[in-house]
């Protein structure tokens, strides 16, 4: 029986050391391909790229090398739907703190898991990809990641006004913040187009305020901070509902100060073109 034991034990421990070669040899992968198929989709932000794409990037490269046939869109709509879950959660906290815990933990990782269907995308041939099927996928992300966005914020601003019965700029500030994310990547693709477009009349592009973060893995990360800050209020009571103001407050400003600072650039840079004699 020792014996057996013996075999069984050393059997299950060459197992499991496959698994965590397997592990690091997809991870390895991951940040590779992660690497690659950031030089072709762009520019990513801060969190995305330092955090989210750490994880992404190796269950992407996992997916691809296991020969899976998963449709892209259908990891697009399960990261989406763990967000609006999360965004109930919130919705339905009660002011509760461990809601909004797990409710911004949920919608972060719909954020980590968004990134998987661009990039295991990008890791797939034409022959299994089409540019036509990868260009209606990126359409598809965008408009979840607004419903995902949207649904997140409304959900903290519920969870603050159910912290602070009867006041009156819980919902106003959480709304103003689902403005101000529904604009910021609008005014951003805008800004981008217009530069295309007069880019063969000599437009130079300024340089932006540094360190105004308003892209969408920000605003998640701060939501997510805001929520799992929330449990600092089981130690003391009275900073319960602090962090997540503070969250959609610095939010706000940031996104409203990038957005004006993009339209002042955009202006200045269009008068300067240079003139045809």
């Amino acid at each position: 029986k020792i014996y057996i034991l013996y075999i069984k034990s050393e059997a299950f421990m060459k197992k499991l050391t496959d698994i965590v070669k397997g592990c690091k040899k997809y991870w390895q992968l991951g940040k590779d391909r992660g690497e690659l198929a950031r030089k072709k989709k762009g520019h990513d932000g801060y969190f995305s790229r330092h955090i989210n794409r750490k994880i992404s990037a190796p269950i992407a490269a996992l997916l691809y090398e296991a020969n899976s046939n998963i449709n892209p869109n259908s990891i697009t709509v399960v990261s989406s739907a763990i967000g609006v879950v999360g965004a109930g959660v919130l919705i339905l906290s009660g002011g509760d703190p461990a809601y909004a815990i797990i409710g911004a933990s949920l919608v972060q990782t719909s954020s980590i898991a968004d990134g998987i269907d661009g990039d295991y995308s990008r890791y797939l041939p034409k022959e299994k990809r089409s540019d036509q099927e990868r260009e209606f996928g990126g359409h598809l992300d965008t408009m979840f990641d607004r419903v995902v966005d949207s649904t997140a914020i409304y959900g903290a601003g519920e969870y603050l006004d159910a912290v602070f019965p009867g006041n009156n700029w819980a919902k106003p500030l959480s709304y103003t913040m689902m403005f101000l994310s529904q604009l910021s990547p609008f005014s951003g693709h805008h800004v981008k187009e217009v530069y295309n477009k007069f880019k063969k009349k000599g437009i130079k592009k300024s340089k932006a305020i540094k360190y105004m973060p308003a892209a969408r893995d920000y605003r998640i990360f701060a939501l997510f901070c805001g929520g799992v800050g929330e449990g600092i209020s089981y130690f003391v009571p009275e900073m319960q509902g602090i962090p997540m103001t503070a969250a959609l407050t610095v939010s706000t400003i940031t996104h409203s100060v990038k957005i004006i600072d993009r339209s002042l650039i955009l202006k200045k840079d269009l008068y300067n073109i240079p003139k045809k004699k």
